[in-house]
C-alpha cells in the first residue's frame, strides 16, 4: 500500500510540473510532502498525512512548516479525541457486556494507546507553535475534512456492551474518528459545535484564524487529553501533568492576547480547570 501511494504521489508530481513547466520536487522535500498529504488527505488515510505533515516541520524553517504544524495540530487533536470517546465507550460496555469483555478491554486499552499517540502528537504541535511568534493569524490551508460532527448512533451500542457485526463496528470506529477531526476543525474555524460555520468558513480551502483561536484549542485539547494518562487509564502522572501544565499556559498566553469577549471567557475557564487539576494531583502527591 505504501509503494502504491508512493507511486501515486510521484505520477501526481511529474503530471503537475509538466503541466505547469516547472520541475518537479525531489521526493523528500517539504514541497513533495505537501503534494503527499495533500494526496493522502482526500484518500481518507489521516494517519498517514499527519506523518507527511510531521516530516516537513522536522525539516527546519521551510515555506510549508507553519502550515504543517497547523494542519497536524487539528489532525493529531481531532483522531486523539476520537479514539479518546473509543476507549471510554469500551470502558463502559465492559462492565455491561456478560459475554466478551475480554474483546472490550483489549478494545479498551487499544484505542487509548492511539490516542495516547496522537495526543503527543499535538503536544509536539502546541510546543513547536509557541516558539514560534504568534503575532498574525494562522493559515489553515486543506479541505473540510469528511465526515459528521453529530454523535455516532452505533457508539451507544457499544457503551452498552451489546454484540454487533464487525462491519458494523468497523464502521463506527470510522465514523467516531472523523467526527473527532470534523469537531477539532470547528473548534479552530468557529466552535466545535459549529459545524456548518466552520464548513462555510474553509469552502474555499484556505482560511485564516487568530493565533488566539488556535492556542485555545489545543490548550482545550490537551486538557481533555489529559485523562488519556489517569491512574484508571495509561497511568502515567507525569504525562498527565505535563498535558495540564500545556493546557494552563495555553490559556495565560491567549489571556494576554486580549481576545474578543468569548475567547477571553473559555480561556478563563481552562485555566481554572487546568489549575483546579494540579492543585489536585499535588495535594494527592503530598498525601503519598
Amino acid at each position: 500500500m505504501k509503494h502504491v501511494t508512493f507511486v501515486f504521489v510521484l505520477l501526481m508530481v511529474l503530471l503537475f510540473a509538466g503541466c505547469s513547466g516547472e520541475a518537479p520536487p525531489a521526493v523528500g522535500t517539504p514541497a513533495w510532502l505537501w503534494l503527499a498529504a495533500k494526496d493522502t488527505y482526500k484518500a481518507g488515510d489521516l494517519d498517514k498525512t499527519s506523518i507527511h505533515l510531521e516530516k516537513i516541520g522536522k525539516q527546519g524553517d521551510n515555506p510549508y512548516a507553519e502550515r504543517a504544524r497547523v494542519w497536524r495540530a487539528v489532525i493529531t487533536a481531532g483522531l486523539a479525541q476520537g479514539h479518546l470517546e473509543l476507549a471510554q465507550a469500551y470502558a463502559k460496555g465492559w462492565i455491561a457486556n456478560r459475554t466478551n469483555k475480554t474483546f472490550y478491554l483489549r478494545q479498551k486499552s487499544d484505542h487509548l494507546k492511539e490516542a495516547q499517540r496522537y495526543g503527543i502528537g499535538l503536544f509536539e504541535c502546541y510546543e513547536a507553535c509557541t516558539k514560534q511568534p504568534l503575532d498574525k493569524a494562522l493559515i489553515l490551508e486543506f479541505p473540510f475534512p469528511k465526515g459528521s460532527g453529530a454523535e455516532v448512533a452505533d457508539l451507544d451500542r457499544i457503551y452498552k456492551g451489546m454484540d454487533m457485526p464487525e462491519a458494523k463496528r468497523a464502521d463506527a470506529h470510522e465514523k467516531a474518528l472523523d467526527r473527532g477531526v470534523v469537531r477539532a476543525v470547528s473548534a479552530v474555524l468557529t466552535t466545535a459545535d459549529d459545524v456548518p460555520g466552520a464548513q462555510k468558513a474553509l469552502a474555499s480551502g484556505r482560511a485564516e484564524v487568530p493565533a488566539a483561536r488556535m492556542l485555545l484549542a489545543m490548550g482545550a485539547t490537551l486538557e481533555t487529553l489529559s485523562v488519556v494518562f489517569d491512574l484508571k487509564n495509561l497511568a502515567e502522572p507525569d504525562k498527565e501533568k505535563l498535558f495540564h501544565e500545556r493546557a494552563q499556559d495555553a490559556a495565560k498566553r491567549v489571556l494576554a492576547m486580549e481576545p474578543e469577549a468569548p475567547l477571553k471567557a473559555a480561556a478563563k475557564k481552562l485555566q481554572a480547570d487546568a489549575e483546579k487539576a494540579l492543585k489536585a494531583k499535588s495535594k494527592k502527591g503530598a498525601r503519598r
